[in-house]
């Protein structure tokens, strides 16, 4: 998780984290809560102009809850649509999809968020820490 103010790079920061471990043949899912998978789509290959044949390779997976609220309609085969930011149940769902369809495609996968100030701003700060903690291994207290 990266954490600071506004406009100190931290979107860089993920987005490099993403495309790094593509090269290195590492899946990735990308909840989005402020941007469509295709802006987020051409962000990155703005960056990396390879960024398409992550996608081709069946290694990019996202998990969009804007583009419904926005009243965009549009369909994309690497997406799970979620009908807005407030559901974190369906977020959370969206994501495990996300997660099967990858399981296999590497050892490991890398998972970013784009970006928990939204959820913070629909949500509440609260439930949305506790949506973001990972579950406690059994037997942790």
């Amino acid at each position: 998780m990266l954490y600071g103010p506004p406009f100190v790079g931290k979107e860089v920061i993920l987005n490099l984290f993403v495309l790094e471990g593509l090269k290195q043949g590492i899946p990735a899912i990308m909840i989005l809560t402020d941007a469509t998978s295709a802006e987020k789509r051409n962000e990155l290959t703005t960056i990396d102009p390879d960024y398409p044949k992550y996608e081709e390779q069946g290694l990019v997976a996202y998990v969009d809850s804007y583009s419904r609220s926005i009243g965009d309609t549009s369909e994309d085969a690497h997406t799970h649509y979620v009908d807005g930011n407030v559901n974190l149940n369906a977020i959370g769902v969206a994501a495990n999809e996300a997660e099967a369809k990858l399981l296999g495609k590497g050892e490991h996968l890398r998972l970013s968020f784009h970006s928990l100030s939204t959820l913070i701003a629909f949500v509440n700060a609260p439930a949305t820490f506790r949506f973001d903690r990972p579950p406690r291994a059994q037997g942790n207290e």
